[in-house]
């Protein structure tokens, strides 16, 4: 049995050296030819040929006049069938569980509505003062963590007119404001500190799609002076490279 678990363990070369090539392709902007494939998957153009012929033949790479390979509809319809069946908020939920297992802090999930930034997910650590928010919570576009994030990275003709209202109802100065979310986008994550509700501080992390627009913001909510929101702090890295991950489980690349 040890020998049938070790032989099961070591899985299908084969299966994961035709991902390799797959992932290869889907990295680049531009289709590749054969050549470049070769020297980013570091296989023999020989053993290459024999992956390209079954994964075109089967519709997930497509093969041009310039004999350049491109993603395949086969397999692009099978990436929109995995969406489709995708649910973000039992997805999140894994991540903000192993984040407060770890951190003991209040996580949220915040995506867009029809009225602005609101909470999908919204899960208490055993010490949190109450604050009002729950799942359904509406919040601030300028004056929060979430609606900072949706600010910096959603397209302005999304925004704008909430935005608008937001700078005319607190008096806010554009410049400063433009430069704040510049800041954020710089830095990948956005806080506040006793800005919006006095006494709590929080940061948010942008969570991407796989067309690279903003689909969520990851969110986590403390006391001023006990939760660490600095770039170096653990919190803030662990936040953001769960935000990561799940912009990877939406498809999201960082394209070459």
């Amino acid at each position: 049995m040890n020998t049938e678990f070790r032989k099961e363990s070591q899985g299908i070369q084969s299966i994961e050296q035709a991902y390799a090539i797959l992932k290869a392709v889907s990295e680049s902007s531009r289709p590749l030819s054969m050549m470049e494939l070769s020297n980013r998957c570091g296989m023999t153009k020989t053993k290459l040929h024999k992956y390209l012929v079954s994964l075109t033949r089967i519709g997930f790479l497509s093969k041009g006049r310039d004999l350049k390979y491109a993603l395949g509809n086969e397999l692009l319809l099978l990436g929109l069938i995995a969406s489709e069946q995708f649910d973000i908020r039992s997805q999140a939920k894994l991540y903000i569980d192993e984040l407060q297992a770890q951190f003991n802090e209040t996580f949220a999930l915040g995506i867009w509505g029809q009225s602005g930034p609101f909470f999908l997910l919204w899960q208490e650590s055993d010490r949190t003062v109450n604050i009002g928010i729950k799942v359904g919570s509406r919040v601030s576009l300028t004056h929060s963590a979430t609606g900072l994030i949706f600010s910096a990275f959603m397209p302005v003709d999304r925004l704008q007119p909430m935005l608008e209202q937001e700078i005319e109802r607190f008096g806010l100065d554009r410049t400063l404001l433009a430069d704040r979310l510049e800041r954020v986008r710089d830095a990948g994550y956005a806080t506040v500190d006793g800005e919006h509700i006095p006494g709590i501080a929080a940061a948010a992390a942008p969570v991407f799609n796989r067309s690279g627009g903003l689909q969520a913001a990851l969110v986590v909510v403390g006391t001023q002076g006990g939760l660490r929101i600095d770039a170096d702090s653990g919190l803030i890295q662990a936040l953001k490279s769960a935000a990561h991950q799940l912009s990877k489980d939406l498809g999201y690349l960082v394209r070459a």
